[in-house]
C-alpha cells in the first residue's frame, strides 16, 4: 500500500481536462492519469505497511490541520523526461511543509526519504507517458496556454493507493485550511 500527500488546485485547472483528452487523441498518446482532481504533490509516494494506515493519516492530518492557507505561483508548463507537468515555484511555506512530511514520516514511523524527495519540484501532471516523442507533441501543443499566475491553497489531500499504477491512486481524506 502506498501513501501520498498533495494540495487541491482543482478548481483552477480542472478546465483543462477536455483539451487534454482532445490533445492525447490528436497526437496518439495512451494515458491514463488517474480519477484524482488536479493536485500539486507534496512528496513522493510511500510505501507502507496497511497495519499503521489509520496511525499515519491521524498523525499527517493532525499536522496539515494547522496549516494556514497560503498562495503559490505557476512556473509554467514543463516537460521532464516522460511527465509534461505544470511547474510551480518553490517557497518557504511548501518548502516547510515538505521537510516536516518527510521528518515525521522518518523519525514516527521510520519511513525513508526517497531520492526524488532531495530535489523535489512542486508540480501537477498533465501528461505521462513512457513514449517521450508522443509526450513531446502533447507538449508542444499546451506549452503556451494561457494559465493563471498564482493559486490559493485551500485545501490539502492525503491519498491511497494499493499500487503505483496511477488509476489505483484515490483520495482518502481531504482538509480544509483555515
Amino acid at each position: 500500500m502506498y501513501i501520498w500527500f498533495g494540495i487541491d488546485v482543482d478548481k483552477y485547472f480542472h478546465h483543462l481536462s477536455k483539451d487534454l483528452r482532445r490533445i492525447e487523441k490528436e497526437v496518439g498518446l495512451n494515458v491514463e492519469l488517474s480519477k484524482l482532481p488536479f493536485h500539486i504533490s507534496l512528496i513522493i509516494s510511500k510505501e507502507i505497511d496497511e497495519s499503521i494506515k489509520e496511525d499515519i493519516i491521524d498523525r499527517i492530518s493532525k499536522y496539515l490541520t494547522n496549516i494556514k492557507p497560503f498562495n503559490i505561483t505557476l512556473k509554467g508548463i514543463e516537460e521532464n523526461n516522460n511527465v509534461v507537468w505544470i511547474r510551480f515555484n518553490e517557497n518557504d511555506i511548501l518548502n516547510k511543509i515538505h521537510e516536516d512530511l518527510l521528518k515525521i514520516l522518518k523519525d514516527e514511523f521510520n519511513l525513508d526519504k526517497a531520492y526524488f524527495d532531495t530535489c523535489f519540484i512542486y508540480h501537477t501532471s498533465l501528461f505521462i507517458n513512457d513514449d517521450i516523442e508522443l509526450l513531446h507533441q502533447a507538449y508542444l501543443k499546451i506549452k503556451d496556454y494561457d494559465l493563471i499566475k498564482e493559486v490559493s491553497v485551500n485545501k490539502l489531500l492525503v491519498g491511497l493507493a494499493q499500487s503505483l499504477k496511477i488509476s489505483d491512486f484515490y483520495i482518502e481524506k481531504e482538509i480544509e485550511l483555515k
